[in-house]
């Protein structure tokens, strides 16, 4: 195991140093990871402005809990 962590750590710090690796990497994270992210910050914000201040922490995660079923739910139906 000690080998193969060592192999893949440094393919891993090759790749990272290559320029070309590096640009498609900060292109992909622009493209794909960032608008992702941000539309899950959206939600959770929404989730905890639904949740308010009444329940506090225990209906937000029982919100979060039923979208999170949602999604799954969609993307099980999706394979």
């Amino acid at each position: 195991m000690t080998l193969l962590r060592t192999l893949l750590t440094q393919a891993f710090r090759k790749a990272a140093s290559d320029p070309e690796v590096r640009a498609k990497a900060g292109d992909f994270t622009r493209r794909e990871v960032a608008p992702r992210l941000s539309a899950a910050r959206d939600e959770l914000k929404d989730l905890a402005a639904e949740a308010g201040s009444k329940d506090g922490p225990r209906e937000f995660l029982r919100l979060l809990g039923r979208r999170v079923s949602e999604v799954n739910r969609h993307n099980s139906k999706k394979s």
